[in-house]
């Protein structure tokens, strides 16, 4: 007996819609349990197979769903729902619907299952807007690429268990309130070994499935070349399906459409993506052998992609961080003010380019913009004469010569500055009054507390007996003595250049004081001519010293200044005058000290 014809099955009013076939063996009636348990409602939905209707089971308390035959079905419906029954009832996956019962009336069978909201990815693929409740914050082709992840998963699952589903297209895909992706339909399955109580795909002689998705061997009914790879090419449809929005093969009658599909003619894919557009090509190859060998290399290879064009928007990212941080170099140079953004936008970048390099390591986006990256911020490091970051950012640049010169230009810049701001700290510290202060506050009370009485009390001696050369020169003995003591004190303790040069400006100067008395005895001044003048002498060394050279000692100088008039209009005090210049010279030195310290 020949095989049935296109014309002998059951009657399709649009190449969108399944044909059935007449099966070889369907498998037994089950027995009917008492139905009293369920309590039909609203219908779900209707196809070419068959209608859907909410229940209620009693016995466990919970709504199932009923997809039974028309009710003017004349058998065909019903045989293939007991097909369908038998194929879903062999998978329990989490992306089948999975079922419960299968119950008979008579010849009505009723396929009890569970009862699935949501929508129907063939409405959501026509409606953008109705995909919203299930983006999650995925763009629509990422939202729809994962719903078709999620059927291979379930191909994969079947044919495992040697089961063709024959009819994968958005129509037969459901998505659920709560995330969940179900492969409906499976009234045209066969399987692929004996013993499943399936039709065997090698036995099938007639077109099944849906026309404008179908792969040529369906549409010729060819079984003994329907494997695994024809569900590919379905897969392979669908995508075609959701990227250019029309279906693989079209035409003006069922007839022509079933040709186009025998044929391999199909609609062309306008603008996507070149990796989908040639996954497309890849699974509904006209010979299957050219086609990906399972859907597992289908769902890795949609699954790539996703993950190479979040890595493609990550770098998207970090090119425009780049490129904002690149603009902002240029401003610097050109003159304008730093920007406090410059490092965040590097940092931002950098860390995109890395990240999908990890993942990526062949980017070429990837790595070219790290490496203009790092170029501009070894520039910018440069310019901002930061050597230890531009060292760093050099070997991660693999040391090219070029660059590593103008790095050695830049430390050797940065060794010699560093090299004349040691030297300018420590001149800084050697010419600090701060180290030796305490020194000279001690040297200054002492001097000036021992010089002041002794001629205060030569001046009391004076007006009491007189005083001649003998009692002046044991006072200046007496004060020379503690100048002297106090110059090798300032020598003595841990000190600077500063602190030397006042300790050798006071032995300097106790030397001059030796020094002049010896002249004045030897010359034959009085006592009054030889303490003005060594008045004037002071005051001018002091003086000159505090206003050329350290304003520390110009208020000691201009005490001895204020004395020689003093020292002129009275003769009479000579020793009491000079006794509190010098002790007010002695203790205004000490004050300076005290205040640098």
């Amino acid at each position: 007996m020949p095989p049935p014809t296109l014309w002998q099955t059951s009657f399709v009013p649009t190449p969108r819609e399944t044909i059935g076939l007449e099966p070889d063996t369907l498998p037994c009636p089950v027995p009917l349990d008492d139905e009293g348990d369920l309590r039909l409602g609203q219908t779900l939905g209707e196809g070419s197979m068959g209608q859907v209707v909410s229940a209620w089971q009693e016995g466990l308390g919970r709504h199932v769903a009923v997809k039974r035959p028309h009710p003017t079905d004349d058998g065909t419906c019903a045989r293939f729902l007991r097909l369908e029954a038998r194929a879903t009832g062999l998978l329990e996956h989490p992306n089948i619907v999975p079922v419960h019962d299968l119950r008979d009336e008579g010849e009505i069978p009723w396929m009890v299952m569970k009862q699935v909201s949501g929508d129907l990815w063939s409405d959501l693929l026509a409606d953008p807007e109705r995909c919203l409740p299930y983006l999650e914050g995925r763009d629509g082709l990422a939202l729809h690429l994962g719903v078709l992840i999620a059927v291979c998963r379930a191909l994969s699952f079947a044919h495992e268990r040697g089961v063709l589903h024959r009819d994968v297209k958005p129509e037969n895909v459901m998505l659920g309130r709560f995330g969940e992706v179900y492969l409906l339909d499976w009234g045209v399955a066969v399987a692929l070994r004996p013993g499943l109580g399936l039709p065997l795909a090698a036995d099938q002689r007639s077109p099944a499935g849906t026309p404008c998705f179908m792969p040529p061997e369906l549409a010729r009914g060819d079984g003994g070349a329907q494997t695994e790879r024809s569900d590919v090419f379905l897969v392979g449809a669908a995508l075609h399906f959701l990227l250019g929005g029309q279906p693989l093969h079209e035409g003006e009658t069922l007839l022509e459409v079933l040709r186009n599909a025998r044929d391999g003619r199909r609609t062309p894919l306008g603008a996507v993506p070149a990796e989908l557009s040639q996954l497309v090509e890849r699974c509904t190859a006209l010979d299957p052998a050219e086609r990906p060998a399972s859907v597992d290399e289908v769902r890795i290879a949609l699954h790539t992609f996703l993950r190479r064009r979040t890595a493609a928007r990550v770098v998207d990212v970090a090119e425009q961080r780049r490129r904002e941080f690149e603009d902002l170099v240029r401003s610097e140079r050109a003159g304008e003010a730093h920007d406090p953004r410059l490092r965040t936008l590097a940092t931002e970048a950098r860390f995109g380019y890395l990240q999908t390099l990890q993942e990526w390591p062949d980017d070429a986006r990837a790595l070219q913009g790290l490496l203009s990256l790092r170029e501009t911020l070894f520039g910018y490091e440069l310019h901002r004469e930061n050597a230890d970051a531009a060292r760093d950012l050099l070997a991660e640049l693999g040391d090219p010569p070029e660059l590593g010169q103008a790095l050695a230009e830049l430390e050797a810049r940065l060794a010699e500055r560093a090299e004349a701001a040691a030297e300018l700290e420590h001149q800084r510290w050697e010419m600090s009054p701060h180290l030796s202060s305490r020194t000279r506050v001690q040297v200054g009370l002492a001097m000036g507390s021992v010089s002041m009485a002794l001629l205060l009390g030569l001046g009391w001696v004076d007006r009491q007996v007189g005083v001649g050369w003998p009692e002046l020169l044991a006072c200046v003995g007496a004060s020379v003595l503690v100048g002297v003591v106090g110059g090798l004190v300032g020598l003595a303790r841990p000190t600077n250049t500063f602190g030397r040069t006042h300790a050798a400006v006071t032995l300097g100067m106790t030397l001059g004081v030796v020094v002049h008395w010896g002249a004045a005895y030897w010359i034959g001044m009085s006592l009054h001519e030889g303490i003005t003048a060594i008045s004037v002498m002071i005051a001018w060394v002091l003086c000159t010293v505090g206003l050329v050279r350290d304003r520390s000692v110009l208020g000691s100088g201009l005490c001895y200044l204020v004395a020689v008039p003093a020292l002129i209009l009275w003769p009479g005090v000579l020793f009491e005058v000079f006794g509190l210049a010098n002790g007010a010279a002695f203790f205004v030195y000490a004050a300076n000290a005290w205040r640098e310290a």
